[in-house]
């Protein structure tokens, strides 16, 4: 018993184990769109740690703006140490060709993923591919 020396009230917490709520990290994001590089990978989830890397495998010499390296830059800029990126190709869909795992559906083999975006896509078809995705 820990030896108060002033009278009063004392608040003693014991620990009873695991917490109820317990924080998940929420860092980790993935980015889904047309990467400026023409030879970038294709519908593979592709682990970046900055800018840097970003611009050597997705944009190269390209002098092109996409909605996907906007996004990523904005990522970093703000923060961001580490994400996704599927590059689903000039006009690309959310989905692929349905030909296998493309697109949205080849993150299901990366489990850290926390956030999805997917800038540029404002269609219906793709608003509710990455609903879909991510709810399920």
């Amino acid at each position: 018993m820990p030896n108060y020396l002033t009278p009063g009230v004392y608040i003693e917490e014991i620990s009873t184990g695991a917490r109820p709520i317990e924080a998940v990290g929420t860092s980790t994001a993935a980015f889904i769109g047309n990467a400026p590089k023409d030879d970038a990978p294709l519908h593979t989830p592709t682990a970046v740690n900055n800018w840097t890397q970003f611009v050597s495998q997705f944009i190269g010499n390209s002098t092109a703006s996409t909605h996907l390296s906007s996004a990523v830059y904005g990522f970093f800029q703000n923060g961001g140490s580490r994400c996704y990126i599927v590059n689903v190709g000039k006009d690309g869909s959310l989905k692929g060709d349905g030909k296998g795992k493309q697109g949205i559906d080849s993150l299901e083999a990366v489990d850290e993923v926390a956030i999805v975006a997917a800038p540029g896509y404002t269609d219906l078809a793709s608003y509710n591919a990455v609903l879909e995705h991510c709810g399920g």
